[in-house]
């Protein structure tokens, strides 16, 4: 005869798992904002400022929109993408420091208070619109025939 698990070791361990996960993305949000932040700052002097503007504001914004819509909670979400943001920055400014040169903290050209702040409620925005049930969630939009008939033929 096999013993069954107590109830209560299950319920620990599956929180334990949930818990290395909300772990393991924060770090990921932290390490891919090193990456994306330095990569940028990389580039300050290769390639032309326009390119250099696209790249900081496309790729800050697709980094906060994932690392925010994969959260596994609304205030997850507001802290990967702080986070996320805040690793934009440090790896910006580790560049700099290492290549030498000039940075000015600025998050795509708005001041650094503003730029956070609208970086990290672009990930709870993603986050949010991620969910299901919510205004403008995927089932909120179909029940309201907001979507097109394409996204909803592919649903």
């Amino acid at each position: 005869m096999v013993a069954e698990p107590d109830r209560t070791q299950v319920n620990y361990a599956i929180l334990d798992q949930r818990y290395r996960a909300i772990q393991w993305q924060l770090l990921v949000a932290l390490a891919a904002g090193l990456a994306v932040g330095g990569a940028g700052a990389a580039l300050t002097g290769q390639v032309p400022a326009s390119v250099l503007a696209v790249y900081a504001s496309v790729a800050c914004f697709l980094l906060v929109a994932v690392v925010g819509s994969l959260a596994t909670g609304l205030g997850w979400a507001l802290a990967n993408s702080a986070l996320a943001t805040m690793g934009i920055l440090m790896g910006k400014l580790s560049v700099v420091m290492i290549l030498g040169g000039v940075s000015s903290l600025r998050l795509t050209g708005v001041r650094l208070d503003i730029g956070i702040l609208m970086w990290a409620t672009i990930g709870v925005l993603a986050y949010l619109i991620r969910r299901k049930g919510i205004p403008f969630g995927r089932e909120w939009c179909d029940a309201h025939g907001l979507r097109n008939r394409s996204a909803r033929s592919r649903s």
